[in-house]
């Protein structure tokens, strides 16, 4: 039996750049697992590029794994389905966060409550359950310095989102051209 399968209960960050293999590492993790995985998927399909990468991520998951669509409210939504399962995969968090900058959320402080908001709904779920949850998101703060302010909002309410959950994680994994390195 694996080092994953002896425990019942985790809280894994895993991080890297866009293409990194992030998702792929996660999906493998999930299949070693072998118990019934939840997908929660935050991307929207806007534009033809966008549904094109959603359907490619949909053909890379199995069949049999549940696959919740949504694009912000995710805590309550999986509250409130019938099924229970083993492992939660949220990919990802700075899909979700993007999804989250619509409207007034030009203020740092705003958004990053309601960023907390949406976090803290799905580690509710993980403290009252025995599960895996893997969570996605981007290491964004290692480039440029965006021009405009609203990509400098993106990238700090990311960065301290990231924060925020791998100050809680079991573990933390950072993805470099698709090799995972192990932060925490």
């Amino acid at each position: 039996m694996s080092k994953l399968q002896k425990q019942s209960k985790e809280l894994i960050l895993v991080l890297g750049g866009a293409r990194s293999g992030k998702s792929s590492y996660v999906q493998k993790q999930a299949e070693q697992i072998g118990r019934n995985v939840l997908y929660i998927a935050t991307a929207k399909g806007d534009d033809p590029e966008m549904r094109d990468r959603i359907a490619a991520h949909k053909l890379s998951r199995p069949p049999f794994w549940i696959t919740l669509e949504i694009s912000r409210g995710i805590g309550n939504a999986v509250k409130k389905l019938a099924e229970k399962p083993s492992i939660i995969i949220l990919d990802c968090l700075t899909i979700l966060i993007a999804n989250l900058m619509t409207g007034d959320n030009n203020l740092e402080k705003e958004l990053m409550d309601k960023v907390i908001i949406e976090i803290d709904s799905l580690l509710d779920v993980y403290s009252k359950r025995d599960i895996y949850l893997y969570i996605v998101s981007n290491e964004v703060g290692m480039g440029i310095v965006p021009v405009y302010y609203t990509g400098r909002l993106f990238r700090d309410v990311i960065g301290k989102a990231n924060q925020y959950i791998a100050q809680k994680a079991d573990k933390v994994i950072f993805l470099i051209a698709g090799i995972p390195v192990n932060l925490k």
